[in-house]
Protein backbone atom coordinates (compact mmCIF):
# COMPACT_ATOMS: atom_id res chain seq x y z
CA UNK A 1 0.00 0.00 0.00
CA UNK A 2 1.27 3.50 -0.86
CA UNK A 3 0.56 5.99 1.66
CA UNK A 4 2.29 8.59 0.72
CA UNK A 5 0.63 11.82 0.74
CA UNK A 6 0.64 12.62 -3.15
CA UNK A 7 -2.24 15.23 -3.34
CA UNK A 8 -3.64 18.38 -1.24
CA UNK A 9 -6.51 20.05 -1.89
CA UNK A 10 -8.46 22.71 0.21
CA UNK A 11 -12.17 23.69 -0.43
CA UNK A 12 -14.39 26.23 1.60
CA UNK A 13 -17.74 25.65 1.89
CA UNK A 14 -20.56 28.51 2.74
CA UNK A 15 -22.40 27.46 5.46
CA UNK A 16 -26.28 29.17 5.23
CA UNK A 17 -26.31 31.92 7.73
CA UNK A 18 -28.71 31.32 10.88
CA UNK A 19 -28.81 35.19 11.61
CA UNK A 20 -28.65 38.44 9.25
CA UNK A 21 -25.05 39.72 8.54
CA UNK A 22 -23.67 36.66 9.43
CA UNK A 23 -21.52 34.15 7.36
CA UNK A 24 -19.73 30.85 8.15
CA UNK A 25 -17.55 28.80 6.06
CA UNK A 26 -16.44 25.20 6.74
CA UNK A 27 -12.48 24.53 5.17
CA UNK A 28 -12.02 20.90 3.97
CA UNK A 29 -8.93 19.66 3.38
CA UNK A 30 -8.18 16.47 1.50
CA UNK A 31 -4.93 14.59 1.53
CA UNK A 32 -4.28 11.77 -0.92
CA UNK A 33 -5.52 10.37 -4.09
CA UNK A 34 -8.86 10.79 -4.88
CA UNK A 35 -11.03 8.04 -4.89
CA UNK A 36 -8.14 5.55 -3.13
CA UNK A 37 -9.11 3.68 -0.05
CA UNK A 38 -8.87 3.00 3.14
CA UNK A 39 -10.12 7.14 3.93
CA UNK A 40 -10.36 8.48 7.24
CA UNK A 41 -12.64 11.41 8.73
CA UNK A 42 -11.19 14.08 11.13
CA UNK A 43 -12.67 16.66 13.11
CA UNK A 44 -12.12 19.06 15.49
CA UNK A 45 -13.55 22.31 17.52
CA UNK A 46 -17.63 21.34 16.43
CA UNK A 47 -18.46 23.66 19.36
CA UNK A 48 -15.47 26.04 18.78
CA UNK A 49 -14.06 26.06 22.32
CA UNK A 50 -12.30 22.33 21.71
CA UNK A 51 -9.22 23.76 21.26
CA UNK A 52 -6.58 20.56 21.87
CA UNK A 53 -8.15 18.98 19.24
CA UNK A 54 -7.62 21.46 16.89
CA UNK A 55 -4.14 21.94 17.75
CA UNK A 56 -3.43 17.63 17.21
CA UNK A 57 -5.24 18.32 13.41
CA UNK A 58 -3.11 21.40 12.89
CA UNK A 59 -0.04 19.58 14.19
CA UNK A 60 -0.93 16.23 11.73
CA UNK A 61 -1.71 18.86 8.64
CA UNK A 62 2.01 20.19 9.45
CA UNK A 63 3.44 16.20 9.42
CA UNK A 64 1.66 15.54 6.42
CA UNK A 65 2.74 18.29 4.35
CA UNK A 66 6.11 17.51 5.39
CA UNK A 67 5.98 13.99 4.41
CA UNK A 68 6.50 12.46 8.04
CA UNK A 69 3.50 10.17 8.32
CA UNK A 70 4.69 8.45 4.75
CA UNK A 71 4.40 4.61 5.43
CA UNK A 72 2.20 5.07 7.99
CA UNK A 73 -1.31 4.92 6.28
CA UNK A 74 -1.85 1.36 7.38
CA UNK A 75 -1.49 1.58 11.10
CA UNK A 76 1.87 0.18 11.46
CA UNK A 77 4.55 2.26 13.09
CA UNK A 78 5.24 4.72 15.96
CA UNK A 79 2.47 7.32 17.12
CA UNK A 80 2.38 10.60 16.04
Amino acid sequence: MNSVVSHRRVERLDIPATSPGTASTLTVVRYGTPGARPKAYLQASLHADEIPGMLVLNRLMQRLAAGACAGRGSGAGPAL
